[in-house]
């Protein structure tokens, strides 16, 4: 039995050294902070930007990634009280930040926050400034006005530009695709909080569901048929038309036979444009009180002795 246990046991730390990742990184060259600055009400009121350039130095780049090993952490005023933190996305001279909403966001505007880029405690043992730890204590000097934010980005896009010698921005003084990508990965959002700064930018927009009424339909409703009425009025004082209701017939009968060429020519069915023709007339007919009482039944009853007429003419032929 106890040696069963010993195998079980002896399996289980296997186990666990296997699944475990094992990191063996050195410390770098030298770890330091460039430039920290802190904007608010950069998206919504109440919310905190902390952003830092940073350099994790190493002669040789380790396999490791950045996200792994070195992180950025916001601690209380007191240095010791761990408030935020963020991997890092790069090691050597870069960019990070942590955004924070009004939601989350706890911080109090112009206090002396520690701001560190430091190494994993786990990974590395013990943590020396300068080496594997750099701290920068939050002066009044570093809290911005949000309308220096552009221009703060721009002006660290071209120190970031010397150091890498890579473009990253345009002739005009914006980033470019390469500044976009990097820029955009340290700062999640900067499109949306200075666009202007981007050569290419991509927004979310704000939707506001807006509320409507019916009120501009229904005077199209009230005012069409009136519109129409005048429109064959003045057609039949053009061309000496005296009884409005015959007018209207004849105008109608008009448009009716348009109607009809249009379906024709395009269905090629002449049982279709005679019955399109014939309907649309009608409709509007009855929708603008044109034909009134006697007229209309008149019409519509010639009308479907057309329709029978073609029938036995056309339909009647094909289906037999």
């Amino acid at each position: 039995m106890k040696r069963v246990l010993r195998c079980l046991i002896l399996g289980f730390v296997l186990l666990l050294v296997v699944s475990s990742p094992a990191y063996a990184i050195s410390n770098p060259s030298a770890t330091s902070i460039g430039d920290v600055y802190v904007f608010r009400n950069v998206l919504e009121t109440g919310d905190i930007l902390v952003f830092v350039r940073y350099d994790v130095s190493y002669t040789t780049q380790p396999t490791e990634d950045a996200e792994d090993t070195f992180l950025m952490a916001i601690y209380g005023t007191d240095g010791t009280t761990l408030l935020f933190t963020r991997p890092l996305n790069y090691y050597q001279h870069n960019i990070i930040s942590i955004y924070l909403d009004a939601d989350t966001n706890t911080l109090t505007w112009g206090s002396a926050y520690y701001v560190r880029i430091t190494g994993s405690p786990a990974l590395f043992d013990p943590l020396v400034e300068d080496v594997n730890m750099k701290t920068r204590v939050l002066s009044s000097g570093d809290y911005r006005s949000t309308d220096d934010l552009g221009g703060i980005m721009i002006a660290q896009a071209g120190i970031l530009e010397t150091d890498w010698a890579t473009v990253l921005l345009t002739a005009t003084g914006r980033l470019n695709s390469t500044g976009s990508t990097y820029f955009l990965a340290a700062v999640p959002g900067l499109s949306s909080m200075v666009p202007g700064i981007f050569q290419l930018t991509t927004e979310q927009f704000v939707y506001t569901k807006e509320n409507f009424t019916e009120e501009g339909i229904n005077l199209t409703r009230q005012n069409l048929p009136v519109s129409l009425n005048n429109t064959i009025a003045g057609l039949d004082a053009i061309f000496g038309v005296t009884n409005h209701n015959w007018g209207g017939f004849a105008w109608l009968s008009l448009g009716g036979m348009m109607l009809a060429g249009v379906i024709y020519a395009t269905t090629r069915r002449p049982d279709i444009a005679i019955l399109g023709g014939f309907m649309g007339v009608m409709s509007i007919g009855a929708y603008t009180y044109v034909s009134e009482g006697n007229i209309m039944l008149f019409v519509m009853a010639i009308g479907t002795i057309i329709i029978v007429l073609f029938s036995v003419e056309y339909v009647l032929p094909k289906l037999g």
